[in-house]
């Protein structure tokens, strides 16, 4: 596919300018330091900063409503009991499934955005170099991976699968220029 390197038999499928990947589990993944800190890009700039350093310009107002239409359809197929938001930035989706029910969780590599969250179920996790503890019904990511450095790619996917009890849904973000 696209710019995706898999060791294992993986599937990229893909769906308008979105794209589904699935893999078989493997095992456990081994922890791994990796010299780049990528933690310190993504600042209250890179999410609030009017598209200096991102797509974004008011990332907490404006994905308010959208994220919440995510878990609202999240929840409708999924319907887990416990879920996991990887890369859920200031965590929208993971308290709106808290609302319908879902004892959700949230992980993000921002210090930013896990402080503007607020909550103690929102921490500050990089689940490209840490070793997720736990595992959750649902474990989701979307527009996520695709920030994973190609050298933490293989560590991430088996980290994320090893979480997993049930259902694996990582949606990463796939532009019309490949980027």
């Amino acid at each position: 596919g696209p710019g995706f390197k898999c060791q294992d038999r993986c599937t990229w499928t893909t769906h308008s300018q979105k794209a589904t990947i699935m893999a078989p589990k493997t095992q456990k993944p081994k922890a791994i330091s990796g010299n780049q800190d990528t933690a310190q890009f993504y600042t209250e700039e890179y999410f609030q900063g009017g598209q200096t350093k991102s797509n974004y310009s008011n990332y907490a107002e404006q994905s308010f409503g959208p994220l919440n239409i995510l878990a609202e359809t999240i929840f409708r197929f999924f319907r887990p009991s416990t879920a996991l938001d990887v890369g859920c930035a200031v965590g929208h989706c993971s308290k709106k499934l808290r609302e319908l029910g879902t004892e959700a969780y949230g992980y993000d590599i921002s210090d930013w955005a896990v402080n503007y969250a607020g909550v103690p179920y929102i921490k500050r996790s990089d689940f490209s170099r840490d070793e997720i503890v736990g595992q959750f019904d649902l474990v989701y990511s979307y527009d996520v991976v695709e920030h994973v450095l190609p050298e933490r790619l293989d560590f991430a996917l088996k980290n994320l699968w090893q979480a997993t009890r049930k259902d694996l849904l990582l949606v990463p973000a796939v532009y019309e220029n490949g980027e």
